[in-house]
């Protein structure tokens, strides 16, 4: 196993010690080095990961990701959707991968993190879902001061489908878009964990 994603490792002291042994094996899937999970804020006990998101005030709020069946994310009680800054804003006029889902977020942080330098400044944003307006998405990133956008989809129809009205959207916007395509039926997390195994 490579380096990027870290392997899984007991949460025995240090950033890992509120990660659960089911997030870990969780996040060993899905590409995403627990450390940087952990460093992050995302939690996890009881058979769920907390991703932290921000709102606009300062606050922060969890999304849930349910890792023992039934409902995949919970979005709790009346916070609105909204795009997921792992890692903070970009500088403006920057780059920003934009992925579908917080795994996808997290596994493209956990690879940045070995990419050379000039991909290691790429921001990373985490739609909740293809759900999310396009407008909206093409906002958030205008307002953030994004140049490009990186639009990494799933590879199904769904993903296909967001990813052209998010192109539209966000030349609009004054925003370049760059779909990336992945191959049928994957998401970011899958195939870069894929990757991870013939390394």
């Amino acid at each position: 196993m490579s380096q990027r994603n870290g392997g899984a490792r007991h949460p025995d002291g240090g950033p890992l010690r509120d990660l659960d042994l089911a997030a870990l094996a969780y996040f060993a899937h899905h590409a995403i080095d627990p450390e940087i999970a952990a460093a992050l804020g995302v939690t996890a006990t009881a058979g769920a990961v907390a991703w932290p998101y921000r709102r606009p005030e300062g606050s922060t709020y969890p999304r849930t990701r349910n890792l023992s069946g039934g409902a995949k994310t919970v979005q709790p009680a009346g916070e609105p959707l909204a795009v997921w800054w792992p890692a903070g804003r970009p500088e403006p006029g920057g780059g920003v991968l934009v992925a579908e889902g917080e795994s996808d977020a997290l596994a493209a942080l956990s690879a940045l993190r070995a990419a050379p330098l000039s991909y290691g400044r790429l921001g990373v944003a985490a739609l909740p879902g293809t759900g999310f307006p396009a407008a909206r998405l093409a906002a958030e990133l205008r307002s953030a001061g994004v140049a490009t956008a990186y639009l990494v989809m799933d590879g199904d129809d769904a993903g296909r489908t967001y990813s052209e009205k998010a192109r539209v959207a966000l030349v609009e916007a004054d925003i370049d878009p760059i779909e990336v395509r992945l191959p049928d039926g994957t998401d970011l997390a899958e195939w870069l964990a894929a990757l991870d195994t013939v390394e």
